[in-house]
């Protein structure tokens, strides 16, 4: 098989495509926090509008499943991003960019920045804020029943 360099044109249309899926991939883990916080949100006024005990009950699990399933695409995401980053960082290379532009790099997949004050990635904030509302949600149930 014959080695074939690619064509600078090429290059450069892989590496705009590569950040088009970047932007995509973080705008629907955007999305999907904008959505978990409106669905939390419309839980209190439910309950503050409805008084009803079940109604809560059930938005509240409707709330707390989109938290889980939000909390794993993010969670996916953020290794698709980590694979996006390599791969942007190969294209400047090939493309000579790599000496005028620094490197994209991130602290790697570790699910353990959540709770690393020191980690202020962007997917790390909105995984943070996802567990506040997989956390937060059942406590609210919990306390409408009781105090019914």
């Amino acid at each position: 098989m014959k080695n074939v360099n690619p064509e600078p044109e090429s290059l450069r249309r892989q590496l705009e495509i590569e950040w088009q899926d970047h932007f995509q991939t973080r705008a629907q883990s955007w999305s999907a926090l904008q959505i978990e916080a409106i669905l939390f949100v419309g839980l209190v006024g439910a309950d503050l509008r409805f008084d009803n005990v079940l109604l809560v009950i059930v938005f509240g699990g409707l709330v707390f499943l989109s938290g889980l399933f939000g909390f794993a695409l993010t969670a996916t995401h953020w290794s698709v991003q980590e694979r996006k980053f390599r791969s942007i960082n190969e294209l400047e290379e090939a493309l000579g960019l790599h000496t005028i532009i620094q490197g994209h790099q991130s602290d790697g997949v570790k699910l353990i920045s959540i709770i690393d004050p020191r980690s202020t990635l962007a997917v790390v904030l909105m995984l943070r804020l996802q567990v506040v509302i997989i956390l937060v949600t059942p406590i609210y149930v919990t306390a409408t029943i009781i105090l019914e």
